[in-house]
This record gives C-alpha cells, structure tokens and sequence, in this order.
C-alpha cells in the first residue's frame, strides 16, 4: 500500500504540574501529552496516526499544515488598570467587538 505524507505543526507546551501537552492545531479537537518532551513528541505521533486513520475510515479529507506558516512573537505592554486589584471595569459591545469602556480597547471574551 502506498504512503501518504503530511506536515503537522505540533505544539508542545511544558504544563506547571510537569510533563507537556501536544496540540496539533490541523486536528480539531486533538491532544496528547507525555512526562518528558521526547514523550510527548512520540505520543503526538503515535496517536496523530491513529486520529489520521480514524479520518480516513470515515472518508473525511486529511488536513495538513503544508501552506501554513509559524512565527513566535515576544511582546511587551503596559499593565492595564483591570488587572490592579479594586480597578472597575466596564464592557461595551460595538458591531461583535467588546470594547473596555475605560480604554476603548477591544478584548476578545
């Protein structure tokens, strides 16, 4: 039987009680995770395997990251009044976007 390839970008993320959890944001709903990095990286591609197969049982299209393009950004802002303890904050809802009323910056909720 022929051999199909697809490129997945995975994401590994240290968790705070130890280990990491893989995400693979091609595969909805998908997550693994493992007690080291080299686990969680054999896990993800052990059990991608098992999810891309269960796809194709059920005759539905392998989704790949091919075209997909990763970038890692560091950024640095001012710490807002909401995050102060007694700061209150009130929302405004313009056209689907929640806007703070005190800044007039939109927040996703």
């Amino acid at each position: 039987m022929k051999k199909q390839r697809r490129h997945l970008n995975v994401v590994l993320r240290p968790e705070p009680e130890g280990g990491f959890t893989a995400v693979v944001p091609a595969l909805p709903g998908y997550v693994t995770c493992g007690r080291t990095l080299a686990r969680a990286r054999t896990m993800a591609k052990d059990t991608m395997t098992g999810y891309i197969e269960s796809l194709k049982k059920r005759n539905e299209p392998v989704p790949g990251d091919e075209e997909t393009l990763v970038t890692s950004l560091d950024l640095e802002y001012a710490e807002a009044a909401r995050d102060k303890p007694g700061a209150v904050i009130t929302f405004l809802e313009q056209d689907g976007v929640i806007l703070d009323h005190v800044s007039g910056s939109p927040h996703i909720l």
